[in-house]
């Protein structure tokens, strides 16, 4: 069926699909990076930051689109875990690309 097709499709087809787990550790390593307030009453930093995240994520979302995304010319993807990105070590999943092979891909 149409659908079934469509929700195969990637946003950058030449790669593989990047895990949900490391999706997960690219958002937490976002989020720890940031300094937010902690209103009184709220349960723990971490639900605070996280509230947080969504609130920025909602901003995006109800944006205008951007057709230029994503803007990398080049990007390394990690075999182990899917993830994107320019360096020699995957921050999700530790992998060294000794230990693991990235495939080099333009876009």
């Amino acid at each position: 069926s149409p659908s079934r097709v469509a929700s195969r499709t990637l946003v950058l087809p030449q790669f593989e699909m990047t895990s949900e787990r490391a999706m997960q550790i690219a958002v937490m390593a976002a989020v720890l990076s940031w300094n937010v307030r902690m209103p009184k009453g709220s349960c723990c930093p971490f639900h605070v930051a996280m509230k947080e995240c969504s609130r920025i994520v909602r901003t995006f979302k109800h944006g205008h689109c951007r057709h230029d995304f994503p803007p990398q010319s080049d990007c390394i993807q990690c075999s182990s875990c899917g993830i994107l990105g320019s360096e020699e070590i995957c921050r999700p999943c530790s992998s060294q690309k000794s230990e693991h092979p990235h495939a080099i891909l333009p876009l």
